[in-house]
């Protein structure tokens, strides 16, 4: 985010056409259920977003509530306490709307929420879109376990990327970080491959690392790996969003946790269609 507050580009656009898109037939597919729908944004925002171009568009929160058939509740979550405030106004405009803002790291205010709704009587949608490396990956396995939520995961690729140095023992610096993004310590033995080492002069210890960083296919691949291993299902087309200059930012992912077939089967067939035509 730049220091006056503007953010994003035509990759923003893609991803919440693509969150949009799913939110609105996600309440529609299952608006005749008697079970409360729920839709939980991590990182809220303000309600805009900003785009470089001077441009102003709706951000993820104010896009949730312009479905066709809205949610029974919202939860905003947002740790800055100015965007809060601006959520609260945004929020006042829809008095007919179940809205909460929450003034709080996602993390927290995530596993409070979790752990203090009855899963047997709700179904919901998380939205969790970190500017960087905040959704911890205890946060993910909480909502693995509510057993009854979709979950689309914008991944931070480009900073994680970053933290996997090409020298692996310059990562020693990131390895909490990345261990929380993964939630597992042993990440190095997927994301560095063994060479043999070449000296590249005659002096002493002046020898090229052993160990090779994988490629970005390779880190998406182990990235959906670790994913599969929390949820019953990944779409396995996630949507990769890159600057203009064609570098890779982020991948979105989308997950259910709910392990019952047709519940599968619902899932896929949206966001597997949305991922599929927004290629």
């Amino acid at each position: 985010m730049e220091p006056d507050g503007t953010f994003g580009g035509d990759w923003t656009i893609k991803k919440l056409d693509i969150i949009f898109s799913y939110l609105d037939a996600y309440a529609t597919a299952l608006k005749k259920f008697s079970f409360e729908r729920i839709y939980v944004d991590g990182f809220a925002g303000e309600g805009v977003v900003r785009l470089r171009n001077g441009n102003i568009i709706e951000g993820s929160a104010q896009m949730a509530l312009n479905v066709t058939h809205p949610f029974d509740r919202y939860i905003f979550i947002e740790k800055n306490k100015e965007k809060a405030s601006r959520l609260s106004q945004m929020a006042s405009a829809h008095p007919d709307k179940k809205i909460y803002i929450i003034n709080e790291d996602a993390n927290k205010a995530l596993s409070t929420f979790i752990r203090s709704t009855k899963w047997e009587k709700s179904r919901a949608v998380f939205f969790l879109d970190p500017f960087a490396t905040e959704t911890e990956w205890k946060t993910l396995q909480l909502i693995a376990e509510t057993r009854h939520s979709d979950v689309w995961f914008l991944f931070p690729f480009s900073a994680v990327n970053r933290m996997l140095t090409k020298d692996i023992e310059q990562t020693k610096l990131w390895e909490q970080r990345i261990d929380k993004c993964f939630g597992c310590t042993n990440w190095k033995e997927s994301l560095y491959k063994k060479k043999k080492a070449v000296q590249l002069s005659l002096l002493p210890g002046s020898y090229e690392s052993e160990y090779a960083k994988v490629n970005s296919e390779a880190l998406i691949e182990y990235t959906k790996n670790r994913l599969s291993a929390l949820f019953p299902f990944v779409a396995p087309n996630p949507k990769i969003l890159k600057n203009e200059k064609g570098s890779i930012l982020f991948v979105l992912f989308f997950m259910t946790a709910n392990p019952e077939k047709k519940a599968i089967d619902l899932a896929n067939r949206i966001a597997g269609h949305i991922l599929r035509s927004k290629q």
